[in-house]
Formats: structure tokens, C-alpha cells, sequence
């Protein structure tokens, strides 16, 4: 019989300052699967103008499994609910984060780089065609000064769309609460791992032994 695989949902919170989005990252495969959109003039009639050299993509899926697996092929998921995803959204307006990019998850930050557009996808509100999301998901635009550093970055094959770095912690999914004390140990065991500077590998193999020997 197939074994089931562990769901374990984001959670962030307006009242802890350590929960929040950093930054967003142009990577090479976003945990979206959904690569970015170049405004230009090529693709969509726009004129030459700077304020035209932007890119747009979904930042974030709601209630989407994003699929983590290990080298044994075992698997989890990490979930944003709607809920969570809009307190990620509004923290980065209130802390003045947006303009902040990564490259590639690195300590490397681009310079010049801003976002002017933030939404979340609501058919009877506003969403965008070209992005066919669940309603709830986070989209951006960010808009890059720099006509040639513009040019670098949608001719760069490995930027494909982009990737938050985020603060949060984690609870499994369908679980109002964390009973014991134990449990409140295990799971912030769990959080610490997951969201820390590890190898995928190294993260996999200390959660596994963490439900193994639970």
C-alpha cells in the first residue's frame, strides 16, 4: 500500500515579526513551476519605454502541495493557504521588503530591480489571464531600471521565474493544534530544518528521522 504523504501547512503571523517574506528570488526552477513573463515590446506591442522592462509571475500557488523529496524518494509537502498567503502579501507592503531580489537564492542581491505591481488572484476581483492559478495565489511585477541589465536578465535561460525566501513556521495539515508538549518540540524541530541553510538532502534525512523515531 502506498504510504502517505506528511502535508504540512505554512503559518505566518501579522503579530511575530519573525514570520514574514524576505525577499523574492529570480531562479532558474521556481517551486511554482511557472516561468516568468517578460513585458516587452515583442510580446505584447508594448513601446520601447523603460517603465515597460518588467517581469511578471506567480510568486506563490494557494492551496497547492509544493512536493519536496528526498533521496530515497520519500515525499512531504509544504502548502499556502489563501489565508496565509494575503498576511504574506500585506507584511511586505507594511515592512518595505519588495524591492529586495535575490539571485538564485544567494547572498547575491540585484540591484535596480523594484516592485510596482503585487495582487491576489480573485476571478470576480482582478486576476490575469495569462497565469491560470488557483484564486488566492500571490502575483508580482518587478521592474528593472536598468535597460541593459533588463536585456541580461530575459535573455538569462536560467532565470525562469521566482522563488520567495521566507521566515514561517509549519503545521501539519488537518491538525487544529499541537497537543503535547512533545509534539510542540517535534514540529519546531521540523521548522528549524526546514527553513534553514541545509542541503534538500540534509533537510530530508533530519525530518525523517524526527517521524521515525516519533
Amino acid at each position: 500500500m502506498e504510504k502517505d504523504i506528511v502535508t504540512y501547512n505554512i503559518v505566518v503571523d501579522y503579530d511575530n515579526d519573525n514570520e514574514r517574506m524576505m525577499r523574492n528570488s529570480f531562479v532558474n526552477q521556481p517551486a511554482v513551476e511557472i516561468e516568468k513573463f517578460a513585458f516587452n515590446a515583442e510580446v505584447l506591442n508594448f513601446n520601447k519605454d523603460e517603465s515597460k522592462q518588467c517581469f511578471m509571475s506567480v510568486s506563490i500557488l494557494a492551496d497547492t502541495p509544493i512536493v519536496r523529496k528526498g533521496k530515497d524518494g520519500e515525499l512531504f509537502n509544504v502548502v499556502f493557504t489563501k489565508e496565509v498567503i494575503r498576511v504574506i502579501a500585506n507584511k511586505l507592503a507594511m515592512e518595505g521588503k519588495g524591492n529586495e531580489i535575490s539571485w538564485q537564492h544567494t547572498s547575491e542581491i540585484i540591484k535596480d530591480v523594484y516592485l510596482v505591481e503585487q495582487f491576489i488572484s480573485e476571478k470576480d476581483r482582478v486576476y490575469s489571464p495569462k497565469f491560470n492559478v488557483p484564486e488566492g495565489s500571490l502575483i508580482q511585477t518587478y521592474w528593472v531600471k536598468d535597460k541593459k541589465l533588463y536585456d541580461t536578465l530575459a535573455n538569462d535561460k536560467s532565470f525562469q521565474g521566482f522563488s520567495i525566501e521566507l521566515e514561517a513556521r509549519i503545521q501539519e495539515a488537518f491538525s487544529s493544534s499541537f497537543t503535547t508538549d512533545n509534539e510542540e518540540v517535534k514540529y519546531d524541530k521540523i521548522n528549524d530544518i526546514l527553513f534553514s541553510d541545509k542541503s534538500d538532502d540534509e533537510k530530508y534525512d533530519e525530518i525523517k528521522n524526527i517521524l521515525e523515531n516519533d
